[in-house]
């Protein structure tokens, strides 16, 4: 099953070592520059790739698109990815008792996953298979590796096919082409809530090739603050991780290779009493890309693709020992454990040709071969039990309790067949080109044949128009599509179970962006309509029937975002941004008397104002201070509570020493300064869990 893709892997590697041989080398590719080679100009409107494939200024760029360098990583004191897309216009974030990220973007936000958000490392899809997650814990990729991040608001299927619904992030890792990841850097961390950690990096440059090594483990107890547990009492839930990453990039001539590797642990809480769960995960990606000049017009590029995921889910929901009526159900306690893999192999060409000097063809296409397995499920209660709670096993008419350590495997599994198998061919053709100087038009398109629900076409139009020096207007519009994921099709218990009928959910998206750059100042506004359709909710075809994923929800989701950028000199910036978010979901209501009675709601835990404020000074030559500040306004929570979610603001801010001595770099931390108590709604349940309190972070790190 699995031939196809290693045959398209071997016929890749032939093309390119063929490629290699009969055109020679060529010279090294041009990247994008350090923060401290960017003038202000450059760093009110920097270089990306992520809109069109092709390297352009962010007011060119045919999208809304926002770049972070790591500099401002750095300085911002940033602990995983959601330290730095939280201070993105449009993006907002809850954390779930799970353990689990949730993500909105521009009034969309998936209450059990993150998969309607594309993330992408170097170019490559990095969301899992089996939930289509971006975001798991927010710990993915090792912030030290990271170069810079190129975010798209907005779909981005026309390019990137399926997941990459309304957002995509690009995370662009680091290597040794860049002077400044060359020789040995030592890195130790410490903070409060026992974290503790520890990282060495190493980049080599020469003149024909380079690489670049980082290693980072990481672990924290983490802040276990307490939540409403719905039966009138509270309990604490766990936020530890215990992170091990290693990335790995190479250049050698027209090659790059790029190898990322992380093992993971998340605390994870279930149920309304104090349990200890934890999330393993243990994943890898890594890639060989080809690029070359094949003319003075033509260029060509090409990379295959490997990854493999293996995940353990070690879920407490009671313990053993409660008094009635779960101590009386379960005495032994209730324990499930289901694990799975996932595999990809995957190969992308591309062709860009240069028609004229305004005028540029891109074409690609896309194979991959790809599939969940070994999808077995341990639990201490029959899974499959009719009625609710499920309930015990029994042997002989007696019944028998398991606990935590003597689980069996159940042998009717948790995912169809154990596991699923899927294949997507893609073709995707894309025409920019300037009928007059100072506009710019793109058209394109992608059509997916895909294995489970066939052919889908996602095309995409802009007009970039600059109607004054240093000001331009983006017209934009899109459509993107989000598949069902391997539970979504194929789970066959628990809280809902799979529809291997389910069609893919669709958006199609309208767009007006205004900008405009003084001299050290940047200001602009973008307007955004999104209309979506087949939206998958969890619901029951009908009284009695269990849960069922279908696709029965339309959503409306309008707003604007306002964008704000000071620069002084480059050790002295202001950001300040702000969104308003009006988004209402349509579904029509299953299993009673009012079948196909549509419903309008507000959009569950979105908040309508959202404002983020910022700024970075340095001083006295080795000083550097940098502050976020974070507010969103209250949320709607799910449907039949009255009381929404409160508004919050926190505050984080960075003090770093550098250069003090020389290569030696001091930073201190402090997230949530005021201790700001605010709570996030747990997906379907009525609890409440507080968010993390204040926590500090030390960092010392010293080069050679």
């Amino acid at each position: 099953m699995k031939n196809n893709a290693v045959f398209a892997c071997f016929v890749s590697i032939i093309v390119i070592l063929w490629g290699s041989l009969s055109i020679g080398y060529s010279q090294e590719k041009q990247d994008f520059k350090d923060f401290k080679e960017l003038d202000i100009e450059e760093l009110l409107n920097q270089n990306t790739s992520i809109a069109a494939k092709t390297n352009q200024k962010v007011s060119e760029a045919p999208g809304i698109i926002t770049v972070i360098t790591a500099h401002e990583i750095e300085t911002m004191g940033a602990r995983d990815l959601r330290d730095i897309l939280e201070i993105v216009p449009g993006f907002e974030f809850s954390r779930v008792r799970n353990g689990l990220q949730v993500v909105g973007v521009r009034g969309t936000k998936d209450s059990r996953s993150t998969a309607k958000v594309l993330l992408l490392v170097d170019g490559v899809p990095y969301n899992t298979l089996m939930y289509g997650m971006s975001l798991v814990g927010g710990y993915e990729i090792n912030v030290e590796a990271i170069e810079r991040l190129e975010i798209i608001r907005g779909p981005g299927s026309a390019l990137y096919g399926r997941n990459a619904f309304n957002g995509v992030v690009n995370v662009i890792t680091k290597s040794a082409r860049n002077n400044g990841n060359a020789g040995v850097k030592l890195l130790a961390i410490g903070g409060n809530n026992e974290a503790l950690g520890a990282g060495i990096s190493y980049g080599v440059r020469k003149e024909n090739w380079d690489l670049y090594l980082n290693v980072l483990k990481f672990n924290t107890a983490g802040h276990q603050p307490e939540f409403d547990n719905g039966m009138g009492g509270t309990a604490p839930w766990d936020l530890s991780r215990d992170n091990l990453h290693l990335n790995f990039k190479a250049n050698f001539g027209k090659f790059t290779f790029t190898g990322i590797y992380s093992d993971s642990t998340l605390g994870s809480s279930h149920g309304p009493y104090i349990t200890n769960s934890e999330i393993l995960t243990n994943r890898g990606s890594y890639s060989l890309g080809y690029q070359t000049q094949l003319s003075e017009k033509l260029e060509f590029s090409t990379e295959i693709l490997f990854q493999h995921l293996k995940e353990i889910q070690d879920i407490e929901i009671f313990k053993p020992g409660l008094p009635a009526p779960f101590g009386l159900l379960w005495p032994a306690g209730q324990y499930v454990k289901p694990e799975y893999s996932e595999y990809k192999y995957g190969i992308e060409t591309e062709f860009s040709y240069k028609v004229s000097e305004n005028h540029q063809l891109l074409a690609g296409i896309q194979l991959e071969r790809y599939g969940v397995d070994n999808c077995n499920i341990r639990a201490s209660y029959d899974l499959y039990t009719s009625g609710s709670p499920a309930l015990f096993y029994s042997q002989n008419g007696e019944r028998v309790y398991y606990g935590r350590n003597d689980m069996p495997l159940d042998s009717r599994g948790w995912i169809q067949g154990n596991g699923h198998d899927y294949y997507n061919l893609a073709f995707y053709i894309q025409d920019t080109f300037y009928p007059i100087s100072n506009i710019g038009v793109t058209i394109g398109g992608r059509y997916d044949v895909d294995s489970e629900f066939g052919g889908v076409f996602n095309p995409r139009g802009a007009i970039v128009w600059e109607f004054i020096k240093n000001g331009n207007v983006k017209l934009l519009y899109g459509q993107a599509y989000r598949a069902p994921n391997c539970q979504e099709q194929f789970k066959t218990t628990g809280f809902a179970i799979g529809n291997e009928e389910l069609k893919p959910e669709r958006i199609r998206t309208l767009e007006l962006g205004l900008g405009y750059r003084f001299k050290n100042f940047s200001t602009g506004v973008n307007f955004f309509y999104n209309k979506l359709d087949d939206v998958i909710y969890v619901e029951s075809r009908s009284f009695g029937e269990p849960n069922t994923y279908l696709n029965v929800g339309e959503n409306i989701a309008q707003g604007f975002e306002i964008e704000n950028k000071f620069f002084l000199d480059k050790d002295f910036w202001l950001f300040l941004n702000y969104s308003y978010t009006k988004s209402e979901d349509k579904r029509l209501e299953q299993g009673d008397e009012n079948v196909g009675e549509e419903e309008i709601t507000p959009h569950i835990d979105i908040a309508p104002h959202k404002l983020n404020l910022g700024f970075n000074i340095g001083f006295l030559r080795y000083f550097n201070l940098n502050t976020n500040l974070i507010y969103r306004s209250s949320r709607q929570r799910f449907a039949g509570v009255l009381n929404p979610v409160g508004p919050y603001t926190i505050v984080n801010s960075t003090l770093t020493l550098k250069n003090l001595i020389k290569s030696l770099t001091i930073s201190a931390s402090v997230y949530n300064v005021f201790n700001e108590v605010y709570f996030d709604q747990e997906p379907g349940l009525q609890y409440q869990p507080m968010q993390p309190g204040r926590s500090f972070v030390l960092k010392v790190s010293y080069t050679f």
